[in-house]
């Protein structure tokens, strides 16, 4: 899926605050749990708003 970067911006920036705002809801045993998920999928978020920029050299990493 190719996005440009302002719309990876957009999307990803959309996606955290629901999660963020997401987390409020659970209840205390799933939130911790939660909060991993999420800080999971932003490191996924990183590496794809980055990836292009990348190349071969994935010293940022």
């Amino acid at each position: 899926m190719f996005l440009s970067k302002r719309k990876k911006f957009v999307f990803i920036a959309v996606v955290l605050s629901v999660g963020f705002v997401g987390i409020n809801f659970l209840s205390d045993q799933y939130r911790f749990l939660a909060i991993g998920g999420l800080t999971a999928l932003t490191t996924i978020f990183f590496v794809w708003s980055l990836w292009e920029g990348l190349g071969r050299n994935a010293t940022l990493l």
